[in-house]
């Protein structure tokens, strides 16, 4: 009898102790947990000094990552369009490590819910949106912006045709077409600069984070 008390009290220490514990329980979604440092999310797509080497795209074990990209008569090519099925993706960071330049980086967001799958299928702008989301937890870079050099500017708009993230509008200044670029939405990518004919654009520091 003594040991079968014994055993009933060894078995009930275990249940008391927790039972004498505050709860740790969550309130989700309402609560949420502090994302350690180092944690890695889905893969962000920044634009940031992007080569197009499609570098991420080979490194990709499950083909989710596609490239859009158009070459003009002259050899030139420029993002037309960059997409990440991350209902696919693996969370692998394989993208991120194939990078040279660290414009794919592995976010700190893990949620991903949707209505329809055709909804985690992200292009350029839905991953601008993105970025700005998780600002807090991006560090800090001299991010390449455009300068504008409206007396050199002929008005052939190909700058405004060919980025991707439409930050380039088109002005008329004394009658005179030219353009204006929106640093806070440019990407940095050098696009626009590479495909100028008049050598309007040019790339300057600016300070700000990941986009």
């Amino acid at each position: 009898m003594a040991n079968f008390v014994k055993r009933v009290i060894g078995a009930m220490k275990v249940p008391a102790e927790y039972l004498l514990q505050r709860p740790i329980t969550i309130q989700y979604p309402d609560e949420r947990m502090e994302v350690p440092e180092g944690y890695r999310g889905h893969p962000l797509y920044t634009l940031n000094h992007c080569t197009l080497c499609r570098a991420c795209e080979r490194a990709c074990p499950v083909n989710c990552i596609e490239f859009n990209i158009e070459t003009k008569s002259d050899g030139t090519k420029y993002l037309k369009g960059f997409y990440l099925d991350l209902g696919r993706c693996l969370f692998c960071g394989f993208c991120a490590d194939a990078c040279p330049t660290d414009c794919m980086i592995m976010g700190p967001k893990l949620e991903l819910m949707e209505f329809e799958r055709g909804e985690l299928v992200y292009g350029i702008k839905k991953f601008q949106k993105l970025t700005k989301e998780v600002q807090p937890y991006i560090r800090p870079y001299y991010k390449r912006s455009h300068a504008v050099k409206p007396k050199n500017c002929i008005g052939c708009l190909i700058c405004v045709m060919t980025c991707p993230v439409d930050a380039i509008s088109e002005v008329t200044v004394d009658g005179k077409r030219t353009i204006s670029v929106d640093p806070e939405v440019c990407a940095g990518c050098g696009h626009c600069v590479s495909n100028c004919p008049g050598g309007v654009l040019d790339l300057v520091e600016y300070r700000g984070g990941s986009k």
